[in-house]
């Protein structure tokens, strides 16, 4: 959600000339777009067996 409101920002601030809010919502979109990317990997690279390697008794 925060990451399409941003880039809809970048576009809207594009269009109206507004320089600072275009740079600080492309860097807010960065950051989530890395969130993104980390947490979908992190997702992939869990697997059953690692799972169940951390249960303590």
């Amino acid at each position: 959600m925060n990451l399409i409101a941003s880039l809809a920002l970048v576009a809207y601030n594009t269009v109206i000339s507004v320089w600072p809010m275009v740079a600080m919502n492309a860097v807010v979109s960065v950051i989530d777009i890395y969130y993104i990317v980390r947490l979908t990997r992190s997702e992939s690279s869990d697997t059953p067996a690692a799972a169940d390697s951390s249960i303590q008794l």
